[in-house]
């Protein structure tokens, strides 16, 4: 391969922006499908659930669980 035939395939750095201050509702609330995927995560008895098609559209939540700051990631 020449390095003309090399082509760029990403949107660079920060294209994607994380979310920085979710705000969660309790399970009865929540606009999830049956079969939804989520990415669950409980600290000290705080318990979150992110769902996974809308990490799969921003990628990151920055926030804190159980008093602890986390990153969850897809």
């Amino acid at each position: 391969m020449l390095d003309k035939d090399i082509v760029q395939a990403s949107y660079g750095r920060d294209f994607l922006r994380p979310i920085y201050d979710p705000q969660f509702v309790n399970a009865a609330e929540a606009d999830l499908e049956p079969l939804d995927i989520v990415m669950g995560l409980q600290i000290d008895g705080d318990a979150r659930a992110y769902p996974v098609r809308l990490l799969n559209v921003r990628e990151m939540v920055d926030g804190v669980v159980g008093g602890i700051p986390v990153l969850v990631t897809w």
